[in-house]
């Protein structure tokens, strides 16, 4: 034999098995000064001589200008940047630019060579820790015997730069 339910309740009438809910008392608000939505925003200082990127973060959109605690060496853009890839130039955000290698494995023959175009004229490269002055824009690497050179430029406001160079 089957037990009988009871029949559904009429008009959501309470059951035993739901609970009656208590009518909530709503707390009276008391009215403050109206205070106004607070933007955030990121910013950026830079060097206005270098155009390096000093710091970055978030502020509030009417400070964004106190962010340089020295207004005659430093400058601020309303926009997030990254201080390793990034720089100001002419008051714009920019990527560093690169230096790039032709290949970084020659033949141990004097004739073979490894090229870095597009150097600053003059710039300062290391070689195996000793530093050379580059004029021309170009360093040509070549080798008349099996050897390894590491070649290292830091020059502002390119990305630094490391190669190794293997003459086999």
């Amino acid at each position: 034999m089957s037990e009988e339910l009871p029949p559904p309740p009429l008009n959501d009438q309470p059951t035993e098995e739901t609970p009656v809910e208590e009518p909530i008392e709503e707390t009276p608000v008391e009215e403050g000064p109206i205070v106004p939505d607070v933007v955030i925003v990121p910013y950026t200082v830079f060097d206005l001589a270098t155009g390096e990127i000093l710091r970055s973060g978030l502020c509030q959109s009417d400070v964004v200008d106190l962010q340089a605690t020295d207004p005659l060496t430093q400058g601020v853009l309303a926009e997030a940047s990254d201080d390793i890839i990034h720089y100001v130039l002419a008051g714009v955000k920019t990527l560093r630019p690169a230096f790039s290698i032709s290949k970084t494995e020659i033949a141990a023959d004097d004739i073979d060579e490894a090229v870095i175009a597009g150097l600053p004229d003059p710039v300062e490269v290391a070689i195996d820790s000793v530093t050379h002055t580059i004029e021309g824009g170009t360093l040509t690497l070549s080798s008349p015997m099996p050897a390894t050179y590491m070649v290292k430029i830091n020059h502002w406001p390119y990305l630094p730069f490391t190669a190794q160079i293997t003459a086999l």
